[in-house]
C-alpha cells in the first residue's frame, strides 16, 4: 500500500476506517503514530507529521481494491484498518518487521517503509504527473525538497545512453 499512496508508515498505522471517503476515491490523512518521549513507545497522535501532512491522497482502481481486501480482513470491532483479533491497530514496527520479512522472501536488500515512498515519489515523477499533485500526494510543501531527497533516477546505463542518443 505504500508503493501506492504515499503515505508515511506511520500515517499508515494510524489510518481508520473512517479515513476511507464514502466513495473511496481518497484516503483523509489526518493523524500518526509518533513516539512517546524518548522511549520505545509509541502512540496515534491527532495531527500529521507536518501542516502539509493534512491532506487527501487520492486512491487508484488498484488502491480501491487493495483497501477492499484489507477491510474484509480487518478486525470488525477495531476503528483501525490495520487490525485483527490479536492487535486493535498495527504498529509501525509491524509494517517494518513484515517489509523486511517480504524482502528476504524475494531475496532482495532489505528495504524500509521510507524507501517505498521514495519510490512512489520517484513513479509519479517518471510518469510526468503534475508537480503539484505529487508534493500534494506526498504531503510536502514544495517540489524542490521533494525532487531532492525523495527523486532518484532508475534508469539503467543503457537507458540513460539512449536518451542522451535519442533525446528521450
Amino acid at each position: 500500500m505504500l508503493t501506492g499512496t504515499g503515505l508515511r508508515v506511520g500515517e499508515l498505522a494510524a489510518l481508520q476506517k473512517t479515513d476511507i471517503s464514502p466513495d473511496k476515491k481518497y484516503l483523509l490523512i489526518t493523524r500518526t503514530e509518533e513516539r512517546i518521549s524518548d522511549g520505545a513507545d509509541y502512540e496515534v497522535s491527532d495531527k500529521p507529521k507536518t501542516e502539509a501532512g493534512l491532506r487527501r491522497v487520492l486512491l487508484t482502481s488498484d488502491m480501491v481494491s487493495l483497501i477492499e481486501m484489507i477491510l474484509a480482513k480487518s478486525d470488525s470491532a477495531s476503528e483501525y484498518l490495520f487490525s485483527d483479533k490479536e492487535l486493535s491497530r498495527y504498529p509501525t514496527k509491524k509494517f517494518r518487521d513484515r517489509l523486511y520479512r517480504l524482502c528476504g522472501y524475494v531475496t532482495i536488500p532489505k528495504r524500509s517503509p521510507h524507501a517505498l515512498r521514495r519510490t512512489y515519489a520517484t513513479m509519479l515523477y517518471e510518469k510526468k504527473v503534475p508537480e503539484e499533485l505529487i508534493i500534494r500526494q506526498m504531503g510536502h510543501v514544495d517540489i524542490d525538497i521533494t525532487k531532492k531527497y525523495y527523486i532518484f533516477n532508475r534508469k539503467s546505463n543503457d537507458e540513460l545512453i539512449s536518451v542522451l542518443e535519442n533525446g528521450g
